[in-house]
């Protein structure tokens, strides 16, 4: 097992610092947490991209389609590993509410959260985009953290 920003190379047989090379080149992974990104290999390693606006990343096909449906079944899975780390701070807790409320991520930007009939849910920027406490919205002019 390595750690974290490691990858272990087959042909060393140990450890080594840098992400999972990633091959072959221009090829597309599916995004587990989101419906309209996905992971393109770009100079052996995997860089998040998203689809144009309205498609959703068709993993039969590869590329980015029109979806089947309007719903994201990856929204509503919850899967811990779909959001970064709170680094020991306290996730944001959904005020009793039926609006949808918008919070921030306590440690990482590029992720946030937003609340539906008091249920937190955690969401990630577009690549290239931070969340902006004072509009709401991703940016992609913030110089948040």
């Amino acid at each position: 097992m390595c750690f974290p920003d490691q990858h272990y190379d087959e042909n060393l047989k140990k450890c080594i610092n840098g992400p999972c090379p990633c091959y072959p080149e221009e090829y597309t992974y599916e995004d587990p947490c989101s419906c309209d990104m996905f992971y393109e290999c770009k100079n052996g390693v995997k860089v998040l991209s998203m689809c144009e606006q309205g498609y959703h990343y068709n993993v039969t096909m590869r590329r980015c389609a029109s979806p089947c449906s309007d719903i994201c079944p990856k929204l509503f899975l919850r899967k811990p590993e779909c959001c970064a780390s709170t680094r020991g701070k306290p996730a944001p807790v959904c005020p009793a509410t039926k609006y949808r409320v918008y919070l921030p991520h306590p440690s990482d930007s590029k992720w946030f959260y937003h609340c539906e009939n008091s249920v937190l849910y955690c969401n990630r920027c577009p690549p290239g985009y931070r969340w902006n406490i004072d509009t709401d919205t991703c940016d992609d002019s913030c110089m948040c953290p």
